[in-house]
């Protein structure tokens, strides 16, 4: 800082005289080139032919099938309709443009071949089934016991059940990992549920759920949470009221990863409209056929036990999901049994898997 007020004044005088001189040469040096330097500019500019400039009388004329950047540029402008007229545009070497109408209609054409394409490559892909196949051996049958873990009783009673039915367990239970161990142990597969949005608002699908107005960064986190959070298992199961994986754009994740992980995917629901392309090109996906429990009481379910044979004896397989109850399970555990009077074997979901995909 300067303190002497004599030298301060004399520092502000010497700047504001300095700004002042300044600004007087970027002036002389902006007026020289308005001046002089444009102009000789222009004129070299138009010497080469790269300037032009118009009147109003003489404006550069455009016919209907020569676009503005073409005129000009390889031939003198025209000065008055007649003349123009009279011009050989062949001769002058003019790359004309073709009609606007031909433009449009080929481009139209050209379009509309691409949505046919489009439209049948789509059409094909969403209804993409699996076909219907003729079994030689007998009916299969799996049964996947879903939501143990929580609930201490019905997990004991699912261990009960004969190895060949798969048992799922929800990822939030503390203890999980012996639980997994001990069913492994069995000889049971063992799947980890994978919570999804459900079609329902007031369902709560659970805890890292993989929602549709999710950013897709956020559902993979939640994702790789579920995926991560044992180490040791044979896939996920789905709730049988999600909807996410309707959206192919959101879902498609999911099968790429568990293809990575070779896991299963049991698509808790039914498809009765057949099976979407983007989940029958995974070889991992197989979906539900009954739903054992959906109304938990002994005749419904007694009902659904007997449409599973149905649609085994019918399809040749099929997938029984149930999802845990007490009840349930001791029906199940009951009517296994009896498959071998009707001729219906029971399967691990691993085997079901490879019939489904056959």
């Amino acid at each position: 800082m300067i303190k002497d007020p004599k030298l301060k004044a004399k520092v502000k005088l010497y700047l504001l005289g300095s700004n002042i001189a300044l600004g007087a040469i970027l002036l002389s040096l902006v007026i020289y080139w308005l001046v002089s330097a444009r102009p000789s500019q222009i004129a070299r500019a138009t010497q080469f032919g790269q300037y032009r400039t118009y009147s109003m009388a003489s404006l550069p004329f455009i016919t209907n099938e020569i676009e503005a950047d073409y005129v000009g540029l390889q031939k003198q402008v025209a000065d008055t309709l007649e003349e123009a007229n009279e011009v050989d545009l062949e001769l002058l070497s003019i790359d004309v443009p073709p009609k606007q109408d031909s433009l449009i209609e080929e481009t139209e054409q050209i379009l509309a071949k691409s949505d046919e394409l489009l439209t049948s490559k789509n059409t094909n892909k969403e209804l993409s089934i699996k076909k219907k196949r003729v079994y030689s051996g007998k009916p299969k049958i799996s049964i996947v016991v879903t939501n143990l873990g929580l609930n201490r009783r019905s997990t004991e009673l699912a261990l009960t059940l004969p190895t060949q039915c798969g048992l799922g367990f929800l990822p939030y239970t503390q203890s999980l990992k012996p639980l997994l161990n001990k069913a492994q142990n069995k000889g049971h597969e063992v799947y980890l549920y994978l919570p999804l949005q459900t079609s329902k608002a007031l369902d709560n699908p659970g805890k890292y759920a993989l929602m549709n107005n999710l950013a897709l960064e956020e559902n993979e986190v939640r994702l790789n949470v579920i995926l991560n959070s044992q180490a040791r298992y044979d896939g996920v199961y789905s709730s049988y009221k999600e909807v996410f994986t309707d959206d192919m754009n959101a879902s498609s994740m999911i099968f790429d990863q568990l293809d990575d992980k070779n896991l299963i995917f049991i698509l808790g629901k039914g498809l009765a409209k057949g099976v979407p392309g983007h989940i029958s090109s995974h070889n991992n996906v197989i979906p539900t056929n009954i739903i054992i429990d959906e109304e938990p009481d002994k005749d419904s379910i007694r009902s659904q036990l007997e449409e599973l044979i149905r649609v085994a004896e019918s399809n040749g397989i099929a997938l029984g999901y149930a999802q845990g109850f007490t009840l349930t399970i001791e029906m199940i555990r009951d009517w296994i049994p009896t498959l071998n009077k009707k001729g219906v074997q029971l399967v691990p979901v691993s085997e079901l898997l490879k019939e489904y995909n056959l």
